[in-house]
């Protein structure tokens, strides 16, 4: 159910954003909608769908590999995506008050959509730990490639250093969050 959630929230960001920046900045984004559209499908849509139907074709067979070899490889590619985003946008960062001001909220932000997360998860009825991750990771992790495409195609360069800063505060919180519900399963158990 996660990665239908995830999937619908990458096909509907190039309808909100516009709407978003019409509604904030009162202008509105000039850009090509059905070539954005097939980008996010071929960037997130259509390799999600194709990884579900591997797993299913395989009865699970797979299973093993994703957590070695396909894992390493992920967060290899994960690494050199970031990389080049952030080189992308270090001609614009200056060591500043500002720039520590950004890193700081930046991670607030980040920690807030985790813990968002977290909290929505009390609403459920059938409350299992499955569900508390599923949910935290759904609200926390953000589709933030779209706005970082957009930030580097309609705005100056020092827009996409928030964004940038975005993901580098994402994807290693994430990981944190396993370690975190293991480490209270021990505490409980110790009590």
């Amino acid at each position: 159910m996660s990665l239908v959630a995830v999937t619908l929230d990458t096909l509907a960001a190039p309808v909100l954003y516009p709407l978003f920046f019409k509604a904030v900045a009162g202008q509105a984004l000039a850009y090509d909608f059905t070539g954005m559209v097939l980008e996010l499908m071929g960037m997130i849509t259509i390799p999600s769908l194709a990884g579900m139907a591997l797993h299913d074709a395989g009865g699970g067979r797979f299973a093993q590999f994703s957590k070695t070899v396909g894992g390493c490889s992920a967060k290899v590619a994960f690494f050199l995506v970031v990389f080049i985003n952030a080189s992308l946008v270090a001609p614009a960062m200056e060591w500043s008050l500002t720039l520590l001001k950004m890193l700081l909220v930046s991670l607030l932000l980040v920690t807030a959509a985790y813990a968002v997360g977290f909290l929505g998860s009390f609403a459920l009825r059938a409350r299992s730990r499955d569900i508390v991750m599923a949910m935290i990771y759904n609200v926390g992790l953000r589709n933030i490639a779209f706005g970082l495409v957009v930030a580097l195609t309609y705005f100056p360069l020092a827009v996409a250093v928030p964004v940038t800063l975005f993901m580098l505060y994402q994807q290693p919180l994430a990981t944190i969050i396993p370690y975190l519900f293991a480490r209270f399963d021990r505490l409980c158990r110790s009590e």
